[in-house]
Order: structure tokens, then C-alpha cells, then sequence
């Protein structure tokens, strides 16, 4: 069987590509896009000639319209278990799951796991199931085809306290059983990612796959993300029974987990778990009883060995942890499973067992004991302006905000747009009116509290009124030359100066009431021959007219 879906790979498209330059691009390599593996990825499907996928990737890995590519490679469970009856569960006590039940059992919380299928009549299931999904052919069979994914759900959430078979991590929490894989029980990238997107759209908390190299994908990568982001759905995988460093580096948006046997050691044997940067966790994998998909169970020492259930035992404890803590985020509830993890090898976090091995007793204890979540939004009001008023020029907002443990910041908005932020008090803002259009706005305030809780104030109504008042003030006009009463004689030098606000001036002379000259300015200077008029007395008038027909007059009287 080869490595990788023949004839396929995926594609991750970079946002600002358009369509006929993706298919331009895919069409370069001969390649041709078959869709999206979900609508909120941007991860393309892509089919190209068999033979040509690792060139293909290769050569779309370089170019700029191209996030990432990558072979759609299969990947297998990391075991499927022996047949046999319930003997002992060990890994239960060895977690302190006993004492994480005096707290909770997991109800409310719904536990995806996306595998070759579960067998959802089993007796020590049937009770903990709810719908499920096959995304491998679009279907909703979920009918086990190896009987791996039975065991992992039984390891996760085998029914308790019914007098009969195994008892699962969180047993009472719900199984979403997700088939990705085909009648063989080969899945893939694209399946598990399609499984991961199912669940987070569906309802799941946690998403269990107990796959190998998953963590290796950037489309598994991609789909993990977003679920979290969209939805808190926290996704789990195994680190692989390959006895190597893996050499990767993992994500923060998977938990990946190694396996530890009874002495809490890295398991060896038959299966030795793999270790590397990306491991996050360890948990018990050998000698796992659980249920088996022909409604029997597994018997010790003939359990289930490999890292895929030691993704269960994990899935399990967060489940009790979110069933401890509703309230909690994806962070805060990983928090509580690192933090209450017994620390293994060197101390502090290592390659091999992570932060630690899970302590269900810890891990919940931790979390009982966490502050609740801070819920209560900030309260928030715009004391001035107040609703109704005219503004113009530069006005100061001022805001109220308190919140019962603090206010990160507050938001000033004009319609609904940000224009200021302050983080501390007395929260006032400078407001330039003459940045918006004259006319009625209505000013909000966001006040954001430490917790990420936002309250938006009511709006308060104002006009912004920028018209510039009527102008009603006349130039200030002055005769400089000559004075009042003045003897002159020869060629006289009249001049005035008449400076007004609006910069706009017209100044008439007259002489004995006959218009001599006009000039557009606020300075007049004229040259009067006064050899051509009779000698007595003569009255020199100037008139000064600005834009908005304001007029200011002055005369004087000289003798010739």
C-alpha cells in the first residue's frame, strides 16, 4: 500500500489569491481542485496524475499563491486491540481517576472520536452515544471496521457503575463516533480534518483522533485551529509507536500525546511510544482493558498497547476537567491538565513525557480550586455631551466605566467607529467635531474589562454644527494719509487701510462726493493732483465693503 492517497494532494490557499489565479496555479502542475475540505479552511482538495504528487508539492510548496501542500497521507491507528474479557484497569488508578470522580464523572461533555467507527450498541456504550457522522463517504454508518475505534471509546467513556465489562476515563460523558477512514480502516490529512471540522460544527468538545503524524499536517493543523477558535472544541492526538524522536514541532491548537507503561516509564514494549518537541503530555498505553467492537471486552495482560489509547486516557481527563469547569477556556482548561500532570524525567517539561503524566485527582482539583471565570461585563455610560446637544470645534467627551474587578480600556465611537481608546482613568476624550459631516451622530462607548467582557454604553444623540456664524462686523477702516484738517498742496498721497476677517475688502474713494478710485484690497493708495482744484476747503471720503456687504465709511476734510 503506498504512503499517501495516489492521484491526490492538498493545498492550502493564501487568502488574497483569486480563483482564476489558484486554478492557474494548479493548472501549472496539471492539477485541478476538487473543492474544499470544509468551508472554513483553506485547504484544497487538489487531483493531480498519479505518479506526480510529491512533484507536484514540491513544486507548489515555492510558490507565492500556495500557503502550504502537501501529500494527502494516510495515516493508521497505532493499534488495534487483542480480544479478550475485562480483567483490571490499571491506568485508572494510576491517574487517580477514583478521586477526580468524587468531583465529576464527565456528563454534559461530548467526546468526538474520529476513527475507523464505534460499535454504538455496545453494551458498555450504547447508553453514553449520541449522533455521529461518517465523513469519509458522507454517510451516517458509523459501524467499526477494525474495532480500534470501539476500544479508544471505551477507554474514553465505557459506561460505569452498570454492574457489567469497563469503565472509560469520564464515564459519563457522551462519544460523537466520527468514521474517516474507508472499509479498511484507512484514513488520511483530509479525512481527519473533515472529522475534526464535523465535530466542532456538531457540538464536540473534545476531539479524540488516535492517528498517527497528524500533527505532521498543516491541513490537520488548520482544521484544529479553527475549531478551537470557532467553537473551544480542544482536538487530542497520539505521538506515534515508532520508538524515534519525531523531529517535530507540533502546534498549540493539538494536545499530542506520548505513552508511559506501569512504572511510568516510556513505554517499550510491544510498542515503544515515539517522543519530540511536539509531545505535550504522557499518558498510560499498555495493557489498556476496554470495550471491543463484538460487545466483548479486552483481558489483561492481552489489553490494548500503543499511544492511541494513551489519546484516550487524556481525552477522558479533559473531559472531566470541562465537566468540573464549564466556564473555562480551551487555555484555562489545558492549564489545569498540564498543571496537574505528575512531572516525569527531568523536571519541568521534557520530549518524552511532556509536561507531565495526566493526574485526573490533580488536574480536577486544580481546576475546582480556580477562580470562576470573570463573567460580569463592564457598566458604562457617556455623562457629557448630554443627548440633545449642539456641538462644534473640539469638544470633550467624558465617560463613566466601572467593572467588578477592572477596566482594561475604553472605546470612544462616532456611528459606531472607534476615533479614541483610553485604559485609565478619568476616561475623556478629545472629540474634533469638524471631522464629521454636519448633522445628527449619536456617540456610543465600549468599556472592555481584564476577562474580555465588553459593555457598549446607551447612544447619546448630538448635532455637530460647524457653520461659521453670520459675519456682521465691518472692516476696520483708517484714513492713514492726509489728516483731518491737513493744508496741502501739489500731488497729495491718499492712502487707508481697511483690514476685516473675511480677507475680502473693497475701498471707494471719493473726493467732494465724486467717486475717484476703487481697489479690491484691504490697502488703498491714490495720487490726488490738487493743482487742478479750486483752493478751499475739500472732503476726502473712503468706503469699505467686506464679503458679506458689511460696510464701513470714514471721511475727512483738507484745505487746498
Amino acid at each position: 500500500m503506498p504512503s499517501f492517497a495516489p492521484g491526490y494532494i492538498l493545498v492550502g490557499r493564501r487568502d488574497f489569491v483569486s480563483d482564476d489565479d489558484f486554478d492557474a496555479t494548479l493548472a501549472a502542475q496539471k492539477g485541478s481542485s476538487l473543492g474544499l475540505i470544509h468551508s472554513a479552511l483553506r485547504v484544497h482538495k487538489v487531483k493531480v496524475a498519479t505518479g506526480k504528487e510529491s512533484a507536484a508539492v514540491a513544486a507548489l510548496q515555492n510558490n507565492p499563491n500556495v500557503e502550504f501542500a502537501e501529500v494527502d497521507s494516510y495515516v493508521s491507528a497505532t493499534l488495534t486491540p487483542n480480544d479478550a474479557k475485562y480483567s483490571s484497569e490499571w491506568h485508572l488508578t494510576k491517574i487517580g481517576a477514583s478521586t477526580a470522580w468524587d468531583t465529576t464523572t464527565g456528563s454534559g461533555v461530548v467526546v468526538a472520536v474520529v476513527d475507523a467507527g464505534v460499535q454504538t450498541n455496545h453494551p458498555d456504550l450504547s447508553a453514553n452515544m449520541v449522533s455521529g457522522h461518517n465523513v469519509y463517504d458522507g454517510t451516517s454508518t458509523v459501524t467499526d471496521v477494525t474495532g480500534h475505534g470501539t476500544c479508544v471509546a471505551g477507554t474514553i467513556a465505557a459506561v460505569g457503575n452498570n454492574t457489567i465489562g469497563a469503565v472509560g476515563v469520564a464515564f459519563s460523558a457522551s462519544i460523537m463516533p466520527i468514521r474517516a477512514t474507508d472499509s479498511s480502516g484507512n484514513g488520511t490529512f483530509s479525512s481527519a480534518a473533515a472529522g475534526i471540522m464535523w465535530a466542532s460544527d456538531n457540538g464536540a468538545h473534545i476531539c479524540n483522533i488516535s492517528w498517527s503524524n497528524l500533527y505532521k499536517s498543516s491541513t490537520v493543523i488548520q482544521a484544529a485551529q479553527q475549531a478551537q477558535t470557532a467553537t473551544g472544541m480542544i482536538t487530542v492526538v497520539s505521538a506515534n509507536n515508532n520508538g524515534i524522536d519525531e523531529g517535530s514541532t507540533g502546534s498549540p491548537y493539538l494536545v499530542v500525546v506520548s505513552g508511559t507503561d506501569k512504572n511510568d516509564a516510556l513505554a517499550t514494549s510491544p510498542y515503544t511510544s515515539s517522543w519530540g518537541q511536539m509531545v505535550d503530555v504522557c499518558a498510560p498505553s499498555v495493557d489498556i482493558v476496554s470495550t471491543l467492537f463484538n460487545s466483548s471486552y479486552n483481558t489483561s495482560p492481552s489489553g490494548a498497547y500503543g499511544t492511541s489509547f494513551a489519546t484516550a486516557v487524556v481525552s477522558g481527563v479533559l473531559a472531566l476537567i470541562k465537566a468540573t469547569r464549564t466556564d473555562f477556556t480551551p487555555t484555562q482548561i489545558l492549564d489545569a491538565l498540564y498543571q496537574g500532570a505528575t512531572d516525569l524525567g527531568g523536571q519541568g517539561y521534557d520530549t518524552k513525557f511532556g509536561y507531565g503524566r495526566v493526574n485526573a485527582a490533580d488536574s480536577v482539583a486544580y481546576a475546582s480550586a480556580a477562580p470562576a471565570a470573570d463573567t460580569t461585563p463592564p457598566v458604562v455610560s457617556i455623562t457629557s455631551p448630554s443627548g440633545g446637544a449642539t456641538v462644534s470645534a473640539i469638544v470633550g467627551v467624558k465617560v463613566t466605566a466601572t467593572d467588578n474587578v477592572a477596566v482594561a480600556k475604553v472605546d470612544f465611537k462616532v456611528a459606531g467607529v472607534i476615533q479614541q481608546t483610553e485604559t485609565v482613568t478619568p476616561y475623556i476624550f478629545s472629540w474634533d467635531t469638524t471631522s464629521h459631516a454636519n448633522g445628527s451622530v449619536s456617540l456610543t462607548a465600549t468599556a472592555t474589562d481584564t476577562a474580555g467582557n465588553a459593555t457598549t454604553s446607551a447612544g447619546v444623540s448630538v448635532t455637530i454644527n460647524n457653520t461659521a456664524p453670520p459675519d456682521t462686523i465691518a472692516p476696520s477702516l483708517s484714513i492713514l494719509s492726509p489728516t483731518n484738517g491737513q493744508k496741502v498742496s501739489g500731488n497729495v498721497r491718499i492712502t487707508s487701510n481697511a483690514p476685516d476677517a473675511s480677507g475680502s475688502v473693497t475701498q471707494v474713494l471719493y473726493i467732494d462726493n465724486v467717486q475717484r478710485y476703487s481697489v479690491g484690497s484691504a490697502s488703498l493708495s491714490y495720487s490726488w493732483n490738487t493743482k487742478k482744484v479750486a483752493h478751499g476747503s475739500h472732503v476726502i471720503k473712503i468706503t469699505a465693503t467686506d464679503s458679506s456687504s458689511n460696510v464701513a465709511t470714514q471721511s475727512i476734510t483738507v484745505t487746498v
